[in-house]
């Protein structure tokens, strides 16, 4: 996320990629970051005007209105799309509303909210209601008549930046219980949706933003870094009250919930999952970072919330896990050291008894729970 956004805004004329793996694999990455980023080449102009009182080298969030769950001071929300009419969900990455179009949920009782179609909103309205009111109306921006007529609490709008007219202005201002979803397909696509969240702010608008972005990807690694780059300047400068990612490839539904989820996560705004903060791993490093990385991945990956650092050594290690809750530190061939934070805990443990040891001094501090079933 970070590297793709400091590009997308024209910083940076090298990169480089640290994967705790092979540092063969650390070169397609780099070139996927790029050569998506050389898309933006050229591209067309975007008449947007900056709010004059948007500090872009020290962005706060945008204050917008709380609406249910959405806006305010809520998390950013996860919008996912079940069009083809399947509505498995993951529980650790559960979306909090499902865009099913035309699709009718057979059960409303349990789980996300939903998002229909306003004119299948507007024939199924008792049934909604009478389950709870699970289930919002989305319009596109072509439906501007329609919104004022409807009287749901929490209303969708789909629309891009060149369709947010006066008209639209003047029924925003009406209608504050709006979010919008916004909607680029421009090849500068940040740009596009950072242009409306400023003329929302010129405009004294404080309706959420949710930020829909479509794809078309068979690959998940390739979904995971031009969403991160598309999402993460947005997160960064305060204005997103929300992601949807709409993938038309192969992946699975339960591959791009987690993908929207993990980019909220990097940009800490929201914590679905535990943390892991390693290196990359260097000549200092005296046993197989990977395969222990993968251990305590295998022990801890259910402590939601919780960062833990897997470094090679003490050189920079303690320096790079600062923000650790946990940290695992090479101390030698075959030695580790364990951390609570910034303080080091027990020094040149066995490697081979390091990860229960660990498991250990995060039962002691109370932060250790067994894994649902």
């Amino acid at each position: 996320m970070g590297t793709g956004t400091l590009l997308a805004d024209g910083y940076g004329d090298t990169i480089r990629v640290s994967l705790s793996e092979e540092p063969e694999l650390e070169i397609p990455v780099a070139r996927k970051i790029v050569d998506y980023i050389a898309q933006r080449a050229d591209h067309p102009y975007i008449p947007g005007v900056a709010n004059d009182s948007f500090n872009f080298l020290s962005p706060v969030k945008r204050e917008t209105t709380s609406i249910r769950n959405i806006g305010g001071d809520n998390v950013p929300v996860v919008v996912a799309e079940r069009l083809d009419g399947k509505f498995e969900t993951n529980e650790q990455f559960m979306p909090d509303y499902i865009y099913a179009a035309k699709s009718i949920p057979a059960t409303l009782e349990n789980g996300p909210d939903y998002i229909v179609d306003a004119d299948v909103w507007a024939e199924e309205k008792e049934k909604f209601e009478a389950a709870g009111k699970k289930c919002w109306p989305a319009f596109s921006h072509n439906q501007l008549y329609a919104v004022g007529a409807c009287q749901a609490e929490l209303k969708f709008l789909f629309i891009p930046f060149m369709a947010l007219t006066d008209e639209a202005v003047a029924c925003l201002k009406a209608h504050p219980e709006i979010v919008i979803l916004s909607q680029s397909n421009h090849p500068n696509r940040i740009g596009e949706h950072r242009a409306l969240v400023h003329q929302l702010m010129n405009e004294g608008l404080k309706n959420p933003v949710i930020f829909f972005q479509h794809y078309s990807e068979n690959d998940v690694e390739n979904l995971q870094v031009k969403s991160a780059i598309d999402m993460g300047a947005l997160i960064l400068d305060g204005l997103c009250d929300g992601i949807f990612l709409y993938n038309q490839g192969t992946l699975t539904h339960a591959q791009v919930d987690a993908t929207a989820f993990g980019i909220l996560q990097a940009g800490r705004v929201r914590t679905s999952k535990t943390e892991y903060i390693s290196c990359p791993g260097c000549g200092r490093t005296l046993f197989s970072l990977q395969s222990t990385i993968a251990k305590v991945k295998a022990a801890t990956s259910h402590l939601k919330g919780l960062k833990i650092g897997i470094m090679g050594c003490i050189v920079n290690g303690p320096g790079e896990m600062a923000d650790a809750d946990y940290g695992y530190v090479g101390a030698g061939r075959g030695k580790i050291s364990l951390y609570k934070q910034k303080e080091c805990i027990e020094k040149n443990i066995p490697e081979e008894e390091a990860v229960d040891k660990l498991i250990a001094l995060i039962k002691a501090n109370g932060d250790y729970h067994e894994e649902e079933k």
